[in-house]
C-alpha cells in the first residue's frame, strides 16, 4: 500500500455540516476499500486564485491516506460524481508527516498573536568592523 495526499475543493455554498458529511463519506469509501486514513485536515473557506465554475471561494479539505491504487481510483471516481467537488488533486508521496501541514501551521500561527506564543526569530548578523583612523598627537 502506498501513501497518498489528496486535496479537494468543495463549493463555497456548502455548509460546514455538508463539508463534514462529504468528508465522512469519502473516508468511508476509503475504509471500505481497505485503506487507512492517517490524517484529515479542513483548511476552511479560502479564496481561489481564479473563478472555478462560478465559485470565487472554496472549502479546502486534505486527506492523508495509506491505500492501494484501486482505492484511490474509486475515491477519484466519487470526486467526479459529486457536484459539490469543484477540483481535486491526488499525489503519491513517500511518507506522511505526523504533524500539521504547512497550511495548518500558517492558520495556527495567524490566530496566535500573544507574545508568549509567538516564536522568537533572531537574525544572524556579522560584527560590524569600523575603520578608525589614528591621529598622531
Amino acid at each position: 500500500m502506498n501513501f497518498y495526499e489528496t486535496i479537494s475543493i468543495l463549493r463555497q455554498d456548502t455548509s460546514n455540516q455538508g463539508v463534514k458529511s462529504l468528508t465522512d463519506e469519502f473516508k468511508n469509501i476509503l475504509t471500505n476499500m481497505g485503506a487507512v486514513v492517517l490524517k484529515y485536515e479542513n483548511w476552511g473557506l479560502l479564496q481561489l486564485a481564479y473563478p472555478i465554475k462560478r465559485n470565487k471561494r472554496g472549502h479546502y479539505v486534505a486527506l492523508y491516506v495509506q491505500a492501494t491504487p484501486e482505492a484511490m481510483a474509486e475515491l477519484e471516481r466519487n470526486y467526479k460524481i459529486k457536484e459539490n467537488v469543484i477540483r481535486f488533486m491526488t499525489l503519491r508521496v513517500k511518507k506522511i508527516d505526523s504533524g500539521p501541514s504547512i497550511m495548518m501551521q500558517s492558520k495556527i500561527g495567524s490566530q496566535d498573536v500573544s507574545p508568549e506564543k509567538t516564536p522568537i526569530v533572531e537574525k544572524a548578523t556579522a560584527p560590524v568592523e569600523t575603520n578608525k583612523v589614528k591621529t598622531e598627537e
